[in-house]
């Protein structure tokens, strides 16, 4: 073989191994885009379908939740179960003819008899330990009977409301779901800003292979 014809060979193969690296490369990039786009996706279906964002807009839970937290909610918690005693809800009730979200304890159930006297909680005239709230009001307010199917839900605030004390029980299709631990906005927004600066640095990198 002469001596062009093998320098224009391995010029020929060096360029090819050039191209199919750069192939290699181009097959990796994408497939990493369209892993990442998949997650986000599957992550926010997630997200859409299983949880409620939401903020406490009033004092009714205040000790545990304050006003203006934001607070999630786990939609899918109460789809196989009951909500238990003391359990604190995301719940929708009927205010003044309209719709409103609220968080609220559960107190009771269909069929028992709630009392508050003397600051004190009653379920079917037994006394009710309530360690989790020190807002307790000290009037007599009186003896209801949960109806059927229904819960008995109460702000830890009791100065506050509404909650079944004004007549406004639940049923299982009112509840939201079980709410999570409330959170600082202000945590999400700095975590949010971490993985844009995460994803800018990822572009870049991309960018400088492509190139």
């Amino acid at each position: 073989m002469k001596k062009e014809k093998a320098y224009k060979l391995g010029v020929g193969q060096t360029r090819f191994r050039k191209r199919f690296r750069r192939r290699q490369r181009m097959r990796k990039i994408r497939s990493c885009i369209l892993w990442m786009a998949g997650t986000v996706a599957a992550c926010t279906c997630i997200a859409l379908t299983g949880f409620h964002v939401s903020y406490a807009s009033d004092t009714g839970m205040i000790g545990y939740i304050e006003q203006g937290e934001t607070v999630i909610t786990n939609k899918m918690s109460l789809l196989l179960r009951e909500p238990t005693r003391g359990e604190v809800i995301t719940c929708r009730l009927n205010v003044g003819g309209s719709s409103h979200t609220f968080q609220r304890r559960v107190i009771a159930f269909g069929g028992e008899t709630v009392e508050i006297s003397d600051g004190c909680l009653y379920i079917n005239g037994q006394l009710c330990q309530e360690d989790y709230t020190e807002m307790q009001t000290y009037s007599s307010i009186g003896s209801f009977s949960v109806p059927p199917g229904c819960y008995f839900i109460l702000s830890d605030n009791r100065d506050a409301g509404p909650d079944s004390r004004d007549g406004l029980y639940i049923s299982k299709e009112d509840m939201i779901g079980s709410a999570l631990e409330p959170f600082d906005i202000r945590q999400v927004q700095e975590r949010l800003a971490s993985l844009e600066d995460m994803a800018l640095d990822t572009i870049n990198t991309v960018g400088s292979l492509i190139r």
